[in-house]
């Protein structure tokens, strides 16, 4: 059981960094580097918010 929930956990961090890559690089390419940086900002405050779940959860599995 923990090491699906710890595989699931990394997936989950894994997937929403891909989607942000693939959104930066798409941002850049429409917006060039002014709406980069605008959604480097929002790519790295949503990723720090998947890292606080990622701890979270990783607490509430390991005792």
């Amino acid at each position: 059981m923990l090491r699906f929930n710890l595989r699931r956990t990394v997936s989950m961090t894994l997937g929403a960094a891909e989607r942000a890559a693939g959104d930066a690089r798409a941002w850049l390419e429409d917006d060039g580097p002014a709406g980069y940086e605008a959604h480097k900002a929002a790519v790295e405050r949503n990723l720090g918010e998947v890292g606080n779940r990622v701890v979270a959860r990783l607490s509430a599995l390991i005792p």
